[in-house]
């Protein structure tokens, strides 16, 4: 319920995602950052594709990608 409240505020994102399974410039491990607007679900085709996953998930955060950066 605060990401949401807080989304609603202010929908902009940045998200910080990275595996070890990819050789990065200094050894295992590489990220990517990706920047944009999200917004929370409760209904509707994404709503529905992360509930039947998911069955205990009360919404969807759905994030609308600006820009992506891989990070060195």
């Amino acid at each position: 319920h605060t990401t949401q409240a807080n989304l609603q505020r202010d929908p902009r994102v940045r998200l910080l995602f990275g595996t070890r399974l990819v050789q990065g410039a200094h050894g295992p491990g590489k990220g990517c950052v990706i920047a944009g607007r999200a917004e929370i679900q409760t209904d509707g085709q994404e709503y529905a594709a992360v509930k039947a996953k998911f069955p205990w998930a009360r919404a969807a955060m759905v994030v609308h990608v600006e820009k992506a950066e891989p990070q060195l």
